[in-house]
Formats: structure tokens, sequence, C-alpha cells
């Protein structure tokens, strides 16, 4: 006499989306400093990059010191104390060059959403799978469970997150030429000032 066998499979599968971490509002940051924070927030998600982020001086600050800068044409003593106050920017913006060649394009990778309410926001989704199989044979039950269970975090950028980026990678370029500008400038009036000593 043959065997009948039932068979019931039951899956149940459910995917939860829940915002994580604090939200930062700087109203008065400057856009190396917003950068700075998404480069920051960035490293849990991509932990095989280093992702080095911007350092240096206020603009407030950088201003004026690249505006003095131009003053070595006065006197040879002028130069050369402006060269080395230069050098030290020349630094700070060659490091910031390092910045946007390497992490800015690595961050920039992640999800972009245009009506994102914030800057960028950090998203952890959690999925929960549970199978169960019932088997009958002459009324006896047999049953199987199998779950699985996953979490992924991602963070999200707006548009203007983007924008913020690519001005702080492009004000870091212009300074950065800038200061070598007046390091070759400055430089180009010692070398005068030595010569004319010289005579």
């Amino acid at each position: 006499m043959p065997v009948t066998t039932a068979a019931e499979i039951s899956r149940y599968r459910e995917t939860k989306i829940e915002s994580f971490g604090r939200k930062i509002d700087i109203p008065r940051a400057s856009i190396h400093r917003f950068t700075n924070i998404f480069i920051e927030e960035s490293r849990p998600f991509i932990p095989q990059e280093s992702l080095p982020i911007y350092h240096g001086v206020p603009l407030w600050f950088t201003i004026p010191v690249l505006a003095l800068s131009f003053g070595g044409a006065a006197s040879l003593v002028g130069a050369i104390v402006c060269l080395i106050a230069d050098a030290p920017m020349i630094i700070i913006y060659c490091q910031n060059e390092w910045v946007n060649r390497t992490s800015l394009p690595i961050i920039k990778r992640q999800p972009v959403k245009d009506d994102l309410q914030t800057l960028n926001a950090l998203y952890e989704v959690t999925v929960s799978e549970l199978e169960m199989i019932a088997l009958s044979s002459y009324d006896k039950g047999i049953g199987f469970i199998r779950t699985s269970y996953g979490k992924v975090k991602f963070q999200v950028f707006h548009p203007a997150a983007l924008e913020l980026m690519d001005k702080a990678k492009s004000t870091s370029r212009i300074l950065l030429g800038l200061f070598l500008f007046v390091a070759v400038y400055n430089i180009f009036f010692i070398v005068l000032y030595s010569l004319i000593n010289k005579e």
C-alpha cells in the first residue's frame, strides 16, 4: 500500500528600514567642516578605506594670510618672512588635495536621494526571514524551521551635500594654487633683492 505524504511550506519575510545616528546641526560651518562630517560618517560603511579628512585653518584666517603674503615685494626680509609663513599653508592645502583625490570619489559613490529632508541620512535595513516545512504522514506531524536574519547599514546623500563636497574640493584647489603662486612670487623677490644687495 503506497504511503501518501503531504508537505506544506510556509515562508514569512519582514523588512524594516530605520534611520539611526544623531543629526548634527551646524548653522555656520564651513564647507570643509561639513565635508569632514560626511567623510567621518562614511567610515563605518567603507572600512577598507582610510578616508582622510580636510585639515587647515578657517577661511577668515587664510584670506588675510594670503593678502599679507604679497608684502614680500617690500623688502628682502619681508619676502623671506612671507615665504616662511606660506610654507605651512602649502603643506595644509597639499594634504587637502590628497583628500580631494582619495576620500571624495569614494564617499560620493553612496546613494543620492532628491527628497531627503537633511543633507545626509543614515539608514539601517533589517531583513528577517522564517521558513517552516510541515510534513504529515498518517497524521504524524514533523516540523522544521529555518531562519535567516541580516542587517545592512548605509548612508544616503541629498544632492546639496554633493554640491558642498564639490565646493570644498574647488576651494581647497584654488587656495593651493594661490599659495603656490605667492610662494613663487616671494622667491622671485628674494632672488631679486639678493642680486641687488650683491651689487
